[in-house]
């Protein structure tokens, strides 16, 4: 669509070529390069940018032949990360010495200055650990910051928090990059010897020496990891001004923050003539989710509306929730009226809820709004099954008791310390992963030594071959939607990434390959490239997989799971923006199955509080939509905060939330319940006939393989009678389904030998197909000599033979 946009616009205007510049994250550069703009503008012209240097071979080539302006539409696609790739940086420590004349100890305390200072403005450097807003006398609010100085630990490596100076805002760090000289002594040998060159008015001495520099590699020795390397905003912002016509730029929202691909935006925005973005979660919740990207994109209307760069503070205020509890001599005010204003201090905290003035004051004359339904016309039916929860066993309950106990006696010990918030934070995290892997959770330590065990995970082991209740109901799903050949997706969130112990998607693995039929394989973030992940998950549904396990984190934005029509979340998000973003993956464009998502969780525990506060979250979302219901405008209004925080709050005050699955189940569609009711069900799908299946699966082969010959009829039957009899290897008939799991080329050549043999039914090609085979390369008569035949008893001596 924001080709089409751009497209059209080029063509009012009477301009045929222009170039553009795409935006994209990592996982979405092959399906915009191949498929998104190919599909629109088949002779545009397209760059997959894969290194910064790839940019700069282009750009140079352009320079070189004159700027020449585009004769067609041209394209550059660029991901995220190599936009925003740069060198190692490293603090610099320049230093030098002064003289001082004898002085006491006490005066020299004076002199001696002890930490890191800015080498620009002469400030101690220091990073700035909270702040809040005192309330003055005159009523006025004013931020007091906190702030602590820098430790060496501070300055290991570069993070937001300690990359400029807090007072004058400049950079305390420079680039670590390859080298041709060791050191700035070493660089001046050489300099010395070129500059007495010169003066000598000594040519050949200058020109060799130039030479030999210009030769010489990049290969000084250097502390720590080093590369010649800058990222591709930095030459495009240089050396690129008014190059490009448009941005496109895809996933804005994951731009929001006051990170390195968030201010790539901002750069390229300024560098390009037009921009066009899009996104399907522009709000996020909160007021700031949009403050820097307003910035980037519109910054003559947020100057024109009173805001600085730094004010999000003043933003949140203004068209945000800002949460603020008002201390008084240490204790919390509940009456501020009485106790005046004037020595008050207050905490602030943003908590969701954004006013729509921001939509429109800053959007309404920038922003098309589009739903799916408005350009898909006949969307296939999307079923959300309401949760499905499930009772522990008596073994379960007893081990996830012992676990609440021993978090809770330990949160009672720390009341009134900086550790309470730590321990219900991993409370709420253990006990929401906890139930789903008992056996192999890890020990929960309150510090890093592993001495204070706050909760042991040995008192209680399960047999490795017993199937959980949650998971036997995962087998039921599977059983069912496997029967009726629906390939299936399976989000879990516990993926090891950082603790091995809480990887469950082998014991996941097990559990699925119990359930007949199935063929299940496991996405993890180093299976595949990010940009090739779409490609695989094709890739395995074609070759027979019909289960997938995967983090729910690796296909949020981007993938189009067209293979995949039913989704099962195995465990919840804390995110609601990624577990929204991951429930709909499957409904999309194209799809011509009906889409069902279920979602699995333990009752009486805190997986069964989570289903129900994401219930209510997103009542919000479809109040957003224009679905309001009262729930749902007070969440939009911030009455409710992230998950997390809302878990731990329930949780203190011991509050039951509303919401029932027979609740859910009442207000479900009829389908929803249909399929509900059939879960463990096994359904007998009508299949299509064998030569069918084959022939679909013939068309769907790419446009560069000529096998128009597999289409026809006796070719056909007699590679459906091999298949039968298992003579075609990779390729096997299961449960009337036709499974082809080895490679295209292999099979096809195998299909061909098979019906090239006299034997077989199709002996002859039609002579239309070899004339498309054979290529004539030279038609003209050869007049060479005529070679002479070998004299009976004589051995024949080809020199050049």
């Amino acid at each position: 669509m924001m080709t089409a946009a751009v497209d059209g616009y080029f063509h009012l205007k009477g301009q045929k070529g222009y170039r553009t510049c795409v935006f994209v994250p990592p996982t979405l550069t092959e399906k915009w390069a191949k498929e998104e703009i190919r599909h629109l503008l088949p002779d545009a012209e397209i760059h997959l940018i894969k290194r910064t240097e790839d940019l700069i071979r282009i750009h140079q080539a352009w320079i070189q032949a004159g700027r020449p302006k585009p004769q067609k539409p041209t394209f550059f696609v660029i991901s995220f990360t190599t936009m925003r790739g740069d060198s190692i940086k490293q603090m610099p420590q320049p230093y030098k010495q002064i003289a001082l004349s004898k002085k006491s100890e006490q005066e020299v305390q004076r002199y001696y200055k002890n930490g890191y200072y800015c080498p620009d403005c002469g400030a101690k450097l220091r990073k700035k650990t909270s702040s809040i807003m005192v309330q003055q006398a005159n009523g006025e609010q004013k931020e007091v910051c906190q702030y602590k100085d820098f430790t060496a630990s501070d300055l290991d490596t570069k993070t937001n928090k300690n990359s400029v100076c807090a007072d004058c805002n400049s950079n305390i760090w420079s680039p670590k990059v390859k080298t041709k000289y060791a050191s700035f002594k070493e660089w001046t040998k050489y300099e010395e010897q070129l500059v007495q060159a010169i003066k000598e008015g000594n040519k050949p001495l200058q020109k060799q020496l130039e030479l030999e520099n210009r030769v010489k590699p990049y290969d000084a020795k250097h502390s720590g990891r080093a590369y010649r390397k800058v990222a591709t905003v930095e030459y495009i912002r240089r050396k690129m001004k008014h190059f490009f016509d448009v941005l496109i730029a895809d996933e804005i929202h994951e731009l929001k923050s006051e990170s390195a691909q968030g201010t790539a935006l901002g750069s390229l925005a300024k560098v390009c003539k037009k921009f066009v973005g899009g996104t399907g979660t522009l709000f996020g919740g909160k007021a700031s989710d949009v403050f820097y990207t307003l910035w980037r994109l519109y910054p003559q209307k947020m100057v024109k509306s009173g805001f600085k760069y730094s004010s999000l503070m003043e933003w949140n205020e203004t068209y945000g929730n800002i949460e603020r509890t008002y201390y008084h001599d240490g204790e919390v005010v509940s009456n501020v009226a009485l106790r005046g204003a004037q020595g008050m201090l207050d905490k602030t905290k943003v908590v969701p809820g954004i006013s729509p003035y921001v939509f429109t004051k800053f959007l309404m004359d920038t922003t098309i709004n589009v739903r799916l339904k408005d350009v898909w016309p006949n969307p296939v039916e999307l079923i959300n099954v309401p949760t499905i929860l499930v009772d522990m066993s008596e073994e379960q309950k007893q081990a996830y008791e012992h676990m609440k106990e021993s978090f809770e006696r330990a949160i009672e010990a720390a009341k009134g310390t900086p550790d309470v918030g730590k321990l219900w934070l991993s409370y709420i995290r253990t006990g929401n992963a906890y139930p789903d892997n008992m056996n192999h959770y890890p020990n929960y330590y309150l510090d890093g030594n592993k001495k204070d065990v706050v909760w042991s995970n040995t008192e209680y082991r399960f047999d490795e071959d017993c199937i959980q209740p949650k998971e036997r109901k995962l087998q039921e799903i599977l059983r069912t939607e496997i029967s009726e050949g629906r390939p299936t997706i399976i989000y879990v969130s516990d993926t090891g990434s950082t603790v091995k112990e809480r990887d469950i998607q082998p014991r996941l693995k097990k559990v699925a390959e119990q359930v007949p039929g199935a063929k299940v394989a496991i996405l993890r973030t180093n299976t595949i490239a990010t940009p090739k992940r779409s490609q695989w998950l094709e890739e395995q549904v074609n070759n027979g997989v019909n289960v997938i396990i995967c983090s729910q984190e690796l296909v949020k934005v981007g993938l189009d799971l067209l293979a995949t029509p039913t989704l099962i979340f195995n465990q919840l998000s804390f995110s609601l923006f990624t577990l929204n973003q991951a429930a709909r993956r499957h409904w999309r464009i194209g799809q011509t199955k009906q889409c069902r998502t279920f979602y699995l969780g333990y009752k009486e525990t805190f997986q069964q509080e989570l289903a129900q506060l994401i219930a209510q979250k997103n009542k919000a979302a479809e109040a957003m939509n224009g679905d309001a219901t009262s729930d749902g405008l007070n969440a939009m209004l911030g009455d409710t905060g992230d998950l997390q925080s809302l878990l731990i709050q329930n949780i203190k005050s011991g509050n039951q939330l509303k919401g029932s699955t027979e609740e859910w189940t009442k207000a479900a569609s009829d389908e929803s319940k249909r399929v509900l009711a059939n879960i463990g069900n096994v359904i007998t799908p009508v299949f299509e006939s064998i030569e069918i299946q084959f022939t679909n699966w013939v068309e769907k082969l790419p446009e560069t393989m000529d096998v128009a010959f597999m289409k026809e009829a006796q070719f056909v039957q007699r590679a459906v009678e091999c298949i039968k009899k298992e003579r075609v290897p990779g390729v096997r008939v299961k449960q009337n389904v036709l499974e082809i799991d080895g490679e295209i080329e292999g099979v096809i050549r195998a299909l061909t030998t098979l019906n090239t043999d006299k034997r077989m039914l199709v002996q002859k090609q039609d002579i239309t197909f070899w004339d498309s085979v054979i290529v004539e390369v030279d038609s003209s008569k050869k007049n060479g000599k005529r070679k002479n035949k070998v004299i009976d008893g004589q051995f024949e001596f080809d020199l050049f033979g």
